[in-house]
């Protein structure tokens, strides 16, 4: 298979709606991480996109669509969830909502739990994908399973070269972690993956509701809840003041002796955005120079540095419950 790299024009977006179609697998952007397309509604298009990613029929996928009349359409919503759509989307926020009855998202996307997880992103190269394709869209992050999230058109054909149809160009992701996951359980709301949406911007535009924190949903699966994710093929130390000899450092903040730096600032968004980016070069490096691993120094455990850590965490396979946040 050739995988087509296809920047963003009308007649590019019609070609990567038309792969779309036929059953095909497109990569798209998204403000978040790349995304990994296929028809939401084709059962057998979904199938290639478990296989091709080598992800667990039982890691249910995202469904991403244009806007709430589309999500409403697949969805039922409660009060609170409406509200959350109205203020976030579009956006990186995802939530989990009952199947309606009469649904055809492909049964395999839920992993048979009766919900459903919906994003409506914010980036126009994606908007103009699903008007002109008009379904939903399945969009898993765009990486192997378990490995580092793509955030360049670049990762993904490093990736995914001459295993999917096209990657469909755009601008670098804007903000480079994937999107919170939430799930309103009367009488209260859950994180179920923590995102570029803090918990404290959530409870700004929610007031008087109790929120709370979980690594898995107490009803059903999770998208990304795996504990060991986002992972570098190289071995991985966190929190590190200082690295070994035969280590690559990626700082935060000023710090001399690093070979690449998350934030020089030590800006929190400025560090989402590079994330990923920096654990891939970094990773690459160690495979193709002498050294042993990757270190990483401590950042921040407040507002974005909450998921940031969050995402380390899991990539150094050190997650926990104790460690989410409360």
């Amino acid at each position: 298979m050739n995988t087509l790299l296809l920047p963003p024009s009308a007649g590019n977006i019609f070609t990567a709606s038309r792969i779309l179609t036929q059953g095909g697998l497109v990569a798209f952007p998204t403000e978040t991480v790349y995304g990994l397309g296929a028809d939401a509604l084709n059962p057998q298009a979904v199938t290639k996109v478990f296989e091709v990613k080598g992800r667990p029929a039982s890691n249910p996928l995202i469904v991403h669509i244009k806007d709430i009349n589309m999500a409403s359409e697949l969805a039922h919503f409660d009060e609170v969830s409406y509200e959350l759509a109205e203020h976030f989307w579009p956006g990186p926020l995802t939530l989990i909502l009952p199947l309606r009855e009469h649904s055809k998202i492909a049964e395999n996307i839920t992993a048979k739990s009766g919900y459903v997880a919906l994003r409506v992103p914010q980036n126009q190269t994606f908007i103009e994908l699903i008007e002109s394709f008009g379904r939903p869209i399945v969009g898993p992050s765009a990486n192997l399973s378990g490995k580092i999230s793509s955030t360049t058109a670049l990762h993904v054909l490093s990736d995914f070269d001459g295993k999917i149809d096209a990657i469909l160009e755009g601008d670098n992701c804007l903000m480079g972690l994937e999107s919170t996951i939430l799930m309103y359980d009367d009488p209260k709301l859950q994180i179920l993956r923590l995102g570029c949406i803090t918990k404290d911007e959530i409870s700004t535009k929610i007031q008087d509701l109790a929120i709370e924190a979980s690594l898995e949903g107490d009803k059903i699966p999770t998208p990304g809840s795996k504990f060991r994710h986002y992972s570098p093929d190289a071995p991985l130390r966190i929190n590190c003041n200082e690295k070994s000899n035969k280590e690559v450092l990626i700082g935060f903040g000023e710090l001399k002796g690093a070979e690449f730096n998350l934030s020089i600032s030590g800006d929190l968004d400025e560090a989402a955005k590079n994330l990923y980016n920096l654990l891939r070069t970094a990773d690459n490096m160690v495979k193709s120079q002498d050294y042993s691993g990757i270190a990483v120094s401590p950042v921040p455990n407040i507002g974005l540095g909450l998921s940031i850590n969050d995402r380390l965490e899991r990539a150094a396979g050190k997650i926990s419950a104790k460690s989410f946040i409360k």
